[in-house]
């Protein structure tokens, strides 16, 4: 048995109360992935990190805003290294929290928070929880 795995980078957004997904399309937007996170910014912004990016870990972060239908490549001062098979979870307001996910040495438990896109500064700042 052949399988074939088709990549693609598509944008698609589901309306709940008409029950339909949209492919929005925008003009530039991440390469193709899986295993990434995403993650609420509040309104209609959403934060996308990491992923396995065809054949390799991915360390990107972007943001989406709906609205504009762009995505918007963010350069944060400090970030956590590339992973996939993470989890984030919108805090409110800018603020994300990311865990754990597969690195190149392994699983990795590291929790980092995610705040000020979209605001004056960026940044992800590593979480010590004991």
């Amino acid at each position: 048995m052949h399988k074939t795995y088709v990549s693609n980078s598509e944008t698609w957004v589901y309306d709940l109360s008409a029950n339909t997904w949209t492919n929005q399309a925008p003009a530039t937007s991440p390469s193709a992935r899986y295993g990434h996170a995403m993650a609420s910014l509040g309104g209609d912004q959403v934060l996308l990190f990491g992923g396995w990016d065809v054949s390799e870990l991915n360390g990107e972060t972007w943001g989406y805003d709906l609205s504009a239908n762009t995505w918007t490549s963010q350069v944060p001062a400090t970030s956590p290294s590339e992973r996939c098979n993470h989890a984030m979870a919108s805090l409110g307001g800018d603020q994300v929290l990311l865990f754990g996910g597969l690195v190149d040495g392994g699983w990795d438990g590291e929790t980092w928070l995610a705040t000020g896109f979209y605001g004056g500064y960026r940044t992800y700042l590593p979480l010590v929880v004991k």
